[in-house]
């Protein structure tokens, strides 16, 4: 394998692979023989959260007590 083999390979798996989440991928020379090595370390940039959560805005809804206890406070004093 070539320099650029290993490279081609390595940015083919940290687009493409499953495991980009979890796993990088690098390219390495060993006595001029070039190969590609996974490493658990997440491969920068990639998100696994891609979705956008939204929620609806919660209605304020009327204090249900009446007025004679509603604004009564600790030990029987109105505020």
């Amino acid at each position: 394998m070539t320099e650029k083999e290993a490279r081609d390979k390595c940015a083919e798996l940290s687009t493409k692979s499953p495991e980009r989440f979890t796993h990088s991928w690098v390219a390495r020379e060993d006595d001029g023989v070039w190969s590609v090595v996974k490493i658990a370390v997440p491969t920068p940039g990639a998100d696994p959260i891609e979705t956008e959560t939204t929620h609806e805005p919660l209605a304020v809804q009327e204090d249900p007590r009446n007025s004679a206890v509603k604004n009564v406070g600790p030990g029987g004093y109105g505020f």
